[in-house]
Formats: structure tokens, C-alpha cells, sequence
């Protein structure tokens, strides 16, 4: 519909200046239908976590929002990128955010398998979790990101960190390293005792009014008791 030297200013006006598309459909005789299927996407710089493919901004207001908290920038595969990986002031790290799987290894490659997309939806939370924990201590993100089988031993989830080429491990809590929360810790453990940094993404189940520091989800939040003297006092780690 236009001329390819049309098309490019079209591109350049808007892409980089103010006008709005109302003035652009007067301008080149177009529809706004049509301005919107004309105008060529503006790679965003960076590939999606899951898929790996060039991510692109089909409008401006996509662009605009990148660097606003809480945008959802989806890909054509279903996965939501995360927001504030470019940060000012954070350090470049290796860090590989981890999606412990459940499943059992027959079904793995279900999980892992590019043309399945049916999990993406809560990959795509645990990615966003962990680049927000990572931003909180400083770390910038650069897109390693491992599905790991974690219904199994100890030893074989262990083995499998192990072969990861990184010690910074994220988490979406350090109970859910594997299926069983005790072994969770024990690995938790082992690999901080091996020289591993471990973050987890789990919420503090404290505001900072009542608690200026870090928790995880390893104890319910303590409250008093309703009856002094009740038989029903729980143990609660500090």
C-alpha cells in the first residue's frame, strides 16, 4: 500500500517522534487498522527466556511500558518476560534461575519440550519472581534459566545442580528444592556448605514495619497466643 520509502518514514515517525496515529492515518491516507498492520515491530534487544526467539514491540505503548514495574512483555510462545532486568546499578551475574519439576521422568520432556507450551503460564512466575529477588540483592539477570527433574533422591538432584555452569542458584522458596520439604533443606544445606549461593524468590511473610530483615516460608507467621497457658502452643523457629 505504500511505497517502500513511505513505508520507512512511516516506520521513523512512529517509532521516534510524538505523532500520534491519528495524524499519521491523515497524512498517508491510511486507517488506523491499517497503520497498525503497516508499521515493522522495533526489536526489543533480547531473546525470550523460554523460546530463545528475537523479542520485538509491536506498539509503542509496549515499549513505553518496558520500563515501568509490573509489564508483562508476552511472547508469540505464551511466556511473559520479566520486568527490570535492565535495572540501573545492577551487576551482570550468572546466576540460573531453577523450576524445580515434580513430574515424573517420563513425562520430563513434556515440561521441556518447546512445541508444549500448556506450563508456560507458571514458568513464567517463577522467572519473575526470581529476577525481582535477584534485583533485590543487586544481581541483574542475563537469561539462564534450568527446568530440574527434583522428584528423586537427594544425591540425583544434587548431581544435576552440579552440573550447572554456575553456584548461584534462585529459587522460588528453599523449601521447594525438591518434593519433600526436609529434603529440600538438606539440599538447601549441602549446597551452601559446598560454596553455593542460594536466593530465594519467596516473599517475607513479615512487612518491614514488624520486621526489617529477610524470612522465608519455613514457619507460619508468629502471632500471640489467643489463651495464655493453652495446650495448643506451637514450636516456632526464630
Amino acid at each position: 500500500m505504500l511505497a517502500p520509502e513511505q513505508h520507512a518514514l512511516l516506520d521513523e515517525l512512529y517509532w521516534n517522534t510524538n505523532q500520534t496515529v491519528t495524524s499519521l492515518c491523515t497524512q498517508f491516507g491510511l486507517t488506523a487498522a491499517q497503520v497498525s498492520k503497516l508499521i515493522t515491530p522495533l526489536p526489543a534487544g533480547f531473546d525470550c527466556w523460554w523460546c530463545q526467539q528475537p523479542m520485538s514491540y509491536c506498539k509503542r505503548s509496549e515499549r513505553n511500558d518496558a520500563r515501568r514495574a509490573f509489564r508483562h512483555l508476552t511472547c508469540s510462545c505464551g511466556a511473559e518476560q520479566p520486568e527490570g532486568v535492565d535495572h540501573p546499578g545492577l551487576v551482570d551475574s550468572d546466576a540460573a534461575i531453577v523450576a524445580p519439576l515434580f513430574e515424573s521422568r517420563e513425562r520430563d520432556s513434556w515440561y521441556r519440550g518447546q512445541r508444549h507450551t500448556a506450563k508456560v503460564g507458571p514458568m513464567s512466575d517463577v522467572v519473575r519472581h526470581g529476577v525481582k529477588a535477584m534485583a533485590e540483592v543487586g544481581l541483574r539477570w542475563t537469561g539462564v534459566f534450568v527446568v530440574v527433574e527434583a522428584f528423586d533422591s537427594l544425591d540425583g538432584v544434587a548431581h544435576r545442580l552440579q552440573g550447572l555452569p554456575t553456584r548461584t542458584l534462585v529459587v522460588p522458596a528453599l523449601t521447594d528444592l525438591m518434593r519433600n520439604e526436609g529434603d529440600s533443606l538438606a539440599l538447601f544445606f549441602r549446597l551452601v556448605a559446598g560454596g553455593w549461593r542460594v536466593i530465594s524468590a519467596a516473599p517475607s511473610l513479615l512487612s518491614h514495619h514488624e520486621y526489617d530483615g529477610w524470612c522465608d516460608d519455613l514457619v507460619d507467621r508468629w502471632s500471640p497466643m489467643a489463651q495464655s497457658g493453652s495446650r495448643s502452643s506451637r514450636l516456632h523457629l526464630v
